[in-house]
Parts: C-alpha cells; structure tokens; sequence
C-alpha cells in the first residue's frame, strides 16, 4: 500500500464508522433539521435572517461556529463596548445568535449544533431570536461605528 493510500477511507470502512458513531449521535432525530440549504457560494443560507437589522443596545447576543475574524471573547467584547451584552448560550434573554462565517463541518451532513437548535426551540416557544450570519454581523458593526 503506498504512502498517500494507508490514510483514505474506504466504502466499506466507512460504512462500519457511520454505523458506529450513530451509535453516539442521533441522527434524523426530531431536533434534526431536514433539508435546509446550508452552503451556497461559501454563505450560510436557509437558518440565518436576510440582511437583519441589528441593534446593540440592551440586547444579547450568543455566537457560535467558528469565525476566522475574532475570537469569541472579541465579538464579546465588541458587543458590550457597544451596549449589548454576551451570553454563552441561548435563552430569552439572547436576541441575536450570530453564526460564525467558517461555520461547523457538521452542517453539511444537517446536525447543525446544540446553540442553533436551542434558538430554534425558542422561537418556536414565541421568542425572538434571530439567526444572524457573521458577514451581516460586521456590517452592522460598520454601521455602528464598530
């Protein structure tokens, strides 16, 4: 076997660690979202508002997914320089979750991560949250002299 083979996964290989991390992972559960457009030209489409208006004042924001602009403790910094305040995870008191522009490999396969499916439980119980991409994140920084 040449050296650029021994690290590549065959069919069947991969077959026998899809049934064994299922084991671990529910898939196609009932927090699984089905069928959302995820990628489309590098931009996270289908989850996050179009073009959302975006306050600081007295609102909280969550971020999750990876960003390769600022660290977590940046963005967190940013918002309550600008009058909002940061939350590690969503709850009623979080008005935007901002998803970071790298996002998470594991939206490609629709398990989007616990944050995200927690802001969809809450606006399906009524609250407010809006999905906010990181690019419309900036913006809105730009906007607000941030």
């Amino acid at each position: 076997m040449t050296a650029d083979l021994q690290w590549q996964i065959d069919p069947k290989e991969h077959a026998l660690l899809l049934a064994f991390f299922a084991e671990f992972t529910p898939l196609l559960d009932d927090r699984t979202i089905t069928n959302p457009l995820v990628l489309k030209e590098q931009r996270i489409v289908g989850l996050c508002a179009v073009d959302p208006e975006i306050n600081f004042l007295d609102r909280g924001f969550c971020f999750t997914g990876a960003s390769s602009r600022f660290t977590r403790t940046e963005f967190q910094q940013i918002v309550e320089r600008l009058g909002g305040s940061a939350h590690s995870a969503p709850s009623k008191k979080v008005h935007y979750l901002v998803i970071g522009a790298e996002g998470n490999p594991c939206w490609a396969f629709a398990c989007y991560g616990r944050k995200v499916e927690k802001a969809i439980a809450l606006r399906k119980s009524g609250s407010r949250v809006v999905l906010v991409h990181e690019l419309d994140f900036h913006d809105a920084l730009a906007d607000h002299g941030g």
